[in-house]
């Protein structure tokens, strides 16, 4: 009893209660409101990479950088160069000096940005040193993205680190299978996970009576462009649609439809299935999974463009792809073989190519 008379009071004096606390806190100017709301953004973003540079999480690191700078610096080559080039990272929380904003060209790509926030922290190191640092961040989609102090001139060098350390040897021969292979192979070592390939990548012209997914018949052939069966680990696809795609698409076409069904593999070896009931047994609905698997393929489509495998028509080739991929109009979002509307899979797609591992929901486990 005691406690409803309270709640009602409560709900009673609440309406005063806001009426009095404008009064009292008048509410900053907009552009003052906007600074602190700003700064407040900027601090976390800076919280986070200091997290990542305590936990040598340098994919985490290189997620948040600006996705321009991104397309300067291959993954692979950051992984190996900035641990050669960064001060000591902190040992505990960061100390903000000051936080200025204004209008710069940033020197890696010579792009004027509006409101870059510069960054003056101090710090004390994993070595008990204290260190005294400044960071420039942009924002980019409502997330502030440190810019690295690089000048065109360092690229080349930079670049020339790229490769991977992984001791993986993969058992492909084709050169985009071999990298695809590889470079989640070197993603999983880093992040102290076990990894494993895909068992097979088989090309069906005539109709297999048995695979780890059921038979495949005639008219499964006809339908199929590729597809990943959870149960024996192999990408099945159709010959002729790959011809198909690639005569009037494009290589990098096809090439990204390799990388999503790759994606259903580290999906699969990273414990993430589809049920139709999520709320009950757990999992994704199907179209959850699909549209993380195009986020996924973004992700190593990215390295692809920044390591100059593929280029800007290679985009075009891709985006020609999405064009014809998404659900026919009408398709349920929970229907079991959803994969999302044209716009959703790009937005995916781009979302990891933007993002990477963080984008797509996709991070190193926790210590």
């Amino acid at each position: 009893m005691h406690r409803f008379r309270i709640l009602t009071l409560l709900r009673a004096f609440l309406p005063l209660l806001f009426v009095l606390g404008t009064l009292i806190a008048p509410a900053l100017p907009a552009s003052a409101a906007t600074q602190v709301q700003q700064e407040a953004q900027v601090t976390r973003s800076l919280v986070v990479m200091g997290r990542a540079e305590r936990e040598a999480d340098y994919h985490l690191l290189y997620d948040l950088m600006l996705p321009e700078a991104r397309m300067e610096i291959p993954r692979t080559a950051f992984i190996n160069w900035w641990p050669t080039v960064s001060p000591a990272a902190p040992a505990d929380v960061i100390s903000i000096q000051e936080i200025s904003f204004s209008d710069m060209t940033y020197a890696l790509t010579g792009t004027d940005f509006g409101n870059v926030a510069t960054v003056s922290f101090t710090y004390t190191d994993v070595n008990g040193e204290s260190v005294d640092r400044q960071v420039q961040l942009a924002e980019v989609g409502g997330v502030w993205r440190w810019m690295p102090d690089v000048t065109p001139d360092e690229v080349p060098g930079i670049r020339a680190q790229a490769g991977y350390t992984v001791q993986y040897t993969t058992a492909y021969s084709t050169e985009l299978y071999q990298q695809l292979d590889m470079f989640w192979a070197q993603i999983f070592s880093d992040w102290g996970l076990e990894y494993r390939s895909p068992v097979d990548m088989i090309g069906v012209r005539v109709p297999i009576d048995k695979t780890g997914c059921g038979p495949i018949t005639k008219q499964d052939i006809r339908e199929m462009f590729a597809y990943y069966c959870t149960r024996d680990e192999t990408i099945y696809y159709n010959p002729d649609a790959r011809d198909s795609v690639i005569e009037n698409i494009g290589q990098a076409a096809w090439d990204m439809v390799i990388a999503h069904e790759w994606g259903h593999h580290i999906q699969n070896i990273s414990g993430m299935y589809v049920t139709k009931s999520p709320e009950i047994f757990g999992g994704n609905y199907s179209i959850e999974h699909e549209l993380q698997a195009d986020c996924l393929s973004g992700i190593f489509i990215q390295e692809a463009v920044a390591s100059g495998h593929f280029d800007t028509r290679s985009l075009r080739e891709i985006s020609g792809m999405i064009d014809l991929a998404g659900d026919e109009v009408g398709t349920n979002w929970s229907d079991i073989t959803a994969h999302g509307t044209v716009d959703q899979r790009r937005q995916s797609f781009y979302t990891g190519f933007d993002d990477g591992l963080r984008g797509c929901y996709l991070q190193r486990p926790s210590k």
